[in-house]
């Protein structure tokens, strides 16, 4: 028994320091072509200061329910469809837009801490943010959404 535990925590060290070794390749890559870029920019101005680290933007994380864009473009199809004046509830919003996702909302609906739903919450609140939706009204600590 003990041999087949031993067999397979080897096993799984292999391929961690494969990855490992991987991930360092590209590390290692990423050094280089960055310090070709500071003797490029070197060259075309020798007295610019090349910063330590970068301050570049941060790259999206991929949202696992809703390709780039998606999710807004599904609540703005959601909202154009309903009747004027509608405001539906968030868990109204969270289960149109995860059938049409073809999740199993029965499944998490009584999840408030559900991935789905907060990526559903978030997108709800930038779309308040951007001024195209807005709180209609609270009920019972559920919010109601309506069109500006």
């Amino acid at each position: 028994m003990s041999e087949h535990v031993i067999s397979g925590l080897l096993k799984k060290r292999r391929e961690l320091a494969d990855k490992l070794a991987h991930h360092q390749r590209g590390l290692d890559q990423a050094k280089a072509t960055l310090s070709a870029l500071d003797t490029t920019i070197r060259i075309y101005k020798p007295d610019h200061d090349v910063p330590v680290q970068g301050s570049a933007r941060r790259s999206k994380q991929r949202n696992r329910y809703f390709d780039v864009g998606e999710a807004p473009q599904l609540l703005r199809e959601y909202f154009r469809d309903l009747p004027d004046g509608a405001t539906p509830s968030t868990n109204e919003v969270v289960q149109a837009l995860a059938i049409v996702k073809g999740f199993d909302y029965e499944a998490m609906k009584h999840d408030p801490q559900h991935a789905l739903r907060k990526s559903i919450m978030k997108t709800l609140k930038r779309a308040e943010v951007s001024g195209w939706l807005v709180e209609a009204y609270r009920d019972q600590g559920v919010i109601h959404w309506r069109l500006t």
